[in-house]
């Protein structure tokens, strides 16, 4: 049993590199730091510390402490966002019989439809693209040595490739309030739904 809340779980593939930890440790970091904060807590209390390897929590002077796990699966998600806990989750956090682990999924299948929205998403980079309200906007291709985030020109944000492998999974949806929890979904959305990253496939 491992002390504080559990908020937030993070997945990804299990062949992640170096750079792909570091990004889920940020998500998890994030998602703990919005918890506390939506606890009442402001950020210059929280002090941040790793149990372990697997583990970022962020404790308030009180004591009270947010915590995120990553973890690494085979077959993916290629790379994921901060989730909210399933009921299994917390019952191995609290150290209790949980649920039996739900059947795996064909993970090679959602793998290769992340991986084929990808690369159009990479070769649209630069072109215009535009919001369901109408509002144009330009993207980039950053990360290293794998590329994994789209960068908007004009906000200068960051969207991981996991919330769109996210926003994959919940699709078809009509509109960017109906996606699941990413980054940015009114661009998200604005890029899934385009014919150049689409085609016929949804």
């Amino acid at each position: 049993m491992r002390t504080g809340e559990l908020v937030a779980v993070v997945d990804f593939t299990d062949d992640a590199n170096e750079d792909h930890w570091a990004q889920a440790t940020w998500h998890g970091e994030v998602a703990a730091r919005e918890a506390a904060e939506r606890a009442g807590y402001a950020k210059v209390q929280l002090t941040r510390s790793f149990p372990d390897f697997r583990t970022v929590a962020l404790t308030a002077p009180d004591g009270r402490s947010f915590a995120a796990v990553l973890r690494a699966q085979p077959g993916g998600p290629y790379w994921g966002t901060a989730r909210p806990p399933t009921e299994r989750d917390l019952a191995i956090w609290e150290g209790r019989p949980g649920p039996p682990e739900p059947a795996p999924v064909e993970p090679q299948r959602e793998l290769l439809k992340i991986e084929k929205t990808w690369k159009r998403i990479e070769q649209n980079a630069g072109e215009v693209f535009t919001t369901v309200r109408g509002k144009e906007f330009t993207y980039r291709i950053g990360g290293a040595p794998v590329p994994w985030y789209v960068t908007l020109s004009h906000l200068r944000r960051n969207i991981a490739r996991g919330d769109f492998s996210n926003a994959l999974d919940a699709w078809p949806v009509d509109g960017p309030s109906k996606l699941p929890p990413v980054a940015q979904p009114s661009y998200v959305y604005a890029i899934l739904r385009d014919p150049r990253v689409r085609e016929k496939d949804w």
